[in-house]
This record gives C-alpha cells, sequence and structure tokens, in this order.
C-alpha cells in the first residue's frame, strides 16, 4: 500500500490530505495444450470440452484484475479395425501382436495409436486339419564326394521335418540317423563318404506329429577325381592308393554315354575328343559295380606329351612352347631321368622298365604340369 499526502493553505489554513492507495499485480495470460481422445471430454476453468478448438475467456483475480486464458484443444480418434479372418493348421501356432495363439476362437485386444488412443482389433482364428497326401521322394543319383545329399519331397498338405533312418551299409559307409529340417520341401544331409548303393528310411512330421513314413533308395557314384586324363590320347583308373581308397577289378568304359565295345582295361587309350564326356563302369574288389560322374576332356597347349602309353624305350614325342626341363620319376618317387627341353618338340626316351611314371615338366615362366606315362 502506498500513502499519498497533500497540504492545501488557504486563508492562513492548512488542509492536510492523505491518499491511501494499493496496487495489485495481475497475472501472466494463461495458455494450455491438451490432446484427448475421440468420445472422452476435458474439464477447464469450470468448462466441460469435447471438440478440438482454441478457447478463450477472461478470468478475474480476488482483487478485480482481470487477464486472458486460452486453451488448445486437439481430439485425436480411435478406431474399431475391421476383424483379421486367419487360419492355421492344426498344430501350428499364431503369433499376432506380440501374443502366441494356437486354438481356435475370436480374440480381441486393445491397441493404443501414437497419442494414447483406445483401439480395438479382432482376430477371428480358424483350425484346419492338417492331412499330407501324394507323398513321393526323388533321390538323384550323385557323386560321392559331393559333401550333401539332397531328397526331394512331393507331396500336398504341412510338413515341416524329417526323421531319417539309414540302413546298416550306409550306417558303415558314414550317414548318420537323425532328424532334419524340410525347407522348400528338400531336406538336406551332409555327409562324406565312398560311393555306394544304400536306402534310408524316411518320417516325415509337422512339428511334432507323425504324417508319413516310407523307405527310399538312394546311390552314390563314383567320383571323377577316380579318373585321370593321361594327355590328349588316354585317361587311367587311378589305383587304390589315388583314387580315394577304392579297388578296381573290372573296367568298362563310355563315350558321352555310349559303351567303348572292348575297352575293357583300367586304361583308355586312344585320341580324346575335346569337350566330350567319358566315364567308366566299374566293379569294385567287394563286388559293388557302378558308373563314375564323367570326365571331360580339355585341351592341353602349353605342354604336350605324346604318346603316354608306350613300350620300353619308345621314343615320345614332347611340345612346348618356351624352355622347360622334364624329369621322370617312378611311382616310388625316384628319379629316373632329366631332361631339357626347348621351345618346339624334343623326343625322348621312354624308361626301360615297365611300371607307371610321372613326367613333371616346368616351363621358365614356372608352369609346372605333370603327366601319367604308363610303360607296357
Amino acid at each position: 500500500m502506498h500513502e499519498f499526502v497533500h497540504i492545501i493553505e488557504e486563508d492562513d489554513k492548512k488542509m492536510i490530505i492523505t491518499l491511501q492507495v494499493s496496487f495489485f499485480s495481475v497475472p501472466a495470460p494463461i495458455e494450455e495444450w491438451k490432446n484427448i481422445c475421440e468420445g472422452t471430454s476435458y474439464e477447464w476453468q469450470g468448462q466441460t470440452y469435447t471438440e478440438a478448438g482454441n478457447y478463450s475467456i477472461t478470468l478475474e483475480t480476488e482483487e478485480g484484475c482481470t487477464y486472458p486464458a486460452t486453451l488448445h484443444l486437439s481430439v485425436f480418434p480411435t478406431y474399431d479395425m475391421p476383424a483379421k479372418d486367419t487360419t492355421i493348421i492344426d498344430g501350428e501356432t499364431y503369433t499376432w501382436n506380440g501374443t502366441d495363439y494356437e486354438t481356435e476362437g475370436v480374440y480381441t485386444q486393445k491397441l493404443q495409436t501414437e497419442h494414447g488412443c483406445d483401439s480395438t482389433v479382432t482376430l477371428n482364428l480358424s483350425i484346419a486339419e492338417n492331412i499330407v497326401e501324394n507323398v513321393s521322394f526323388n533321390i538323384a543319383e550323385q557323386c560321392a564326394g559331393e559333401g550333401a545329399l539332397e531328397i526331394a519331397i512331393q507331396h500336398t498338405g504341412y510338413l515341416t521335418d524329417a526323421q531319417l533312418t539309414f540302413s546298416e551299409d550306409a550306417i558303415r559307409a558314414g550317414f548318420e540317423n537323425g532328424t532334419y529340417p524340410i525347407i522348400n520341401d528338400t531336406v538336406t544331409i551332409p555327409y562324406n563318404v565312398k560311393a555306394g548303393i544304400f536306402s534310408v528310411g524316411i518320417e516325415l512330421w509337422f512339428h511334432s506329429r507323425l504324417k508319413y513314413s516310407g523307405n527310399a533308395p538312394f546311390t552314390l557314384l563314383f567320383p571323377s577325381s577316380v579318373l585321370e586324363q593321361g594327355w590328349m590320347d588316354a585317361i587311367f583308373v587311378l589305383t587304390h592308393d589315388y583314387n580315394g581308397g577304392y579297388d578296381f577289378t573290372d573296367f568298362q568304359w563310355y563315350k558321352k554315354g555310349q559303351m567303348l565295345v572292348g575297352e575293357t582295361g583300367p586304361y583308355l587309350y586312344q585320341p580324346l575328343e575335346i569337350g566330350a564326356e567319358y566315364s567308366a563302369m566299374l566293379t569294385e574288389l567287394s563286388g559293388l559295380r557302378l558308373m563314375t560322374c564323367p570326365i571331360i576332356i580339355t585341351e592341353h597347349t602349353d605342354i604336350t606329351l605324346y604318346p603316354t602309353i608306350v613300350t620300353r624305350k619308345e621314343m615320345m614325342r614332347v611340345s612346348v612352347t618356351q624352355n622347360a626341363l622334364l624329369t621322370m620319376y617312378s611311382m616310388m618317387g625316384e628319379k629316373v631321368s632329366t631332361h631339357s627341353l626347348t621351345h618346339g618338340e624334343t623326343q625322348i626316351e621312354a624308361p626301360m622298365t615297365q611300371g607307371i611314371y610321372l613326367a613333371e615338366v616346368v616351363l621358365e615362366s614356372g608352369k609346372r604340369k605333370v603327366i601319367k606315362i604308363m610303360v607296357r
């Protein structure tokens, strides 16, 4: 409170007037922002608001001073989403908005929008019986050593796993019983076994439910690595120490899938066709008789040695595109002879003792080639 004193003089008389004045502060203007959800209301300054808008009023203090107030009200919608109709197979689990469902029914959830407003969503879940029919298998012939056996499954219905039980000979060879996932209707079994004719029992499952059982034979052919191109005129069947442990007793050669009549030795000796596939039907000591996977003949131009199947001390012709050194070794690794080669063709004499030899040719550039020689 403030006092103001005023003195008035008149006719030698003084009059003193005192004025008392009070000052009151005025509050700052009020401005409020508020969000509500559709279907709700907001109480503000004694009033109820349900619709979005900007609302301004004048407020008064106890002392009678006025000041403005404004409400900025936003109303956000809620949603009743259309029902979601979903069918799963009996035994499956359906995950919906973070919750797992596996029984038929109508399920309702309350979800919140980004503004915190509730929305209702409904799931109509149906369960269908999983009937597996028309099942068949296809295990294509493949080469031993390829690393994985694939079983293609044709069927109707739904499958998740295959439980495999291999025959005793397959187990001895190195296959392992087990449960394998079915991915894109294919079961892939890793392996590292030798060639053979085997069988496998197959049980097909949908999660924990057995749907089908059967049996399928399969064959792993002798790998092409048991064969070696001698040069441009011979293919050898490698021996036990070099072919992965096989002992072969009988041989029949094939070109492009056609049998070569009379070619029944451990090597094929004839001019070879570049790009052609050659294979052999081989009989192992155990009696197993299988085809090899084919090799494809490639041309050798930097180094050429001909013939590779010779008699004792027969002359062989070696052609190279640059100077080189040829070293002849026995199969025991003993050095038999060395020969200096010049660009072009050089004749060298075959060893004087029957057997298998390795001719190592090393060019000046460092390129190296080992050629197998058979002396009869």
